[in-house]
């Protein structure tokens, strides 16, 4: 009985980790979302980059760099630990668990490195917008910076 129970036991508290991460999660977007209607309510006026910036802490630019590393070094304990078992019978199948996470981890990396170059392509196209935009004779960038409702004349 005691060894039927060791793995439903590690299985329950792998469940009960996934759990509480998404529960933190949750209530986390809740509280921001809470805090918005709150002010709201009060009447203050929320600017767009207000807003952008509580969607951006929900997620930091850096989460799928962190996930990837930690799901890569799972998967290299995982491998590490296979070939330290010592039993031939035990090396296969526990490699081909630690390629899961290894592999996770690697399009992890993937998404981070290949969207913080979309974004910041994104982000340099539209300076670049900025700065090809059609201008009265005398009128500097800097200067329409300080005053965007000045037509150059």
């Amino acid at each position: 009985m005691a060894g039927e129970m060791i793995p439903m036991v590690l299985f329950l508290v792998i469940g009960g980790v996934f759990a509480l991460a998404f529960y933190l999660r949750f209530r986390t977007r809740r509280e921001i979302q809470t805090t918005v209607r709150l002010a709201i309510d009060k009447g203050q006026e929320l600017s767009p980059d207000l807003i952008e910036g509580l969607m951006e802490s929900l997620s930091s630019r850096h989460a799928d760099l962190r996930r990837g590393i930690i799901a890569i070094a799972i998967g290299a304990a995982l491998f590490v630990f296979a070939g330290l078992v010592g039993e031939e019978e035990a090396e296969g199948p526990l490699m081909a668990i630690a390629m899961f996470p290894l592999l996770i981890g690697i399009a992890y990396l993937g998404l981070w490195f290949f969207i913080g170059r979309k974004k910041e392509a994104a982000r340099t196209a539209a300076e670049w917008a900025i700065l090809a935009e059609p201008r009265g004779p005398g009128v500097s960038i800097d200067a329409e910076r300080r005053n965007p409702d000045h037509s150059g004349c």
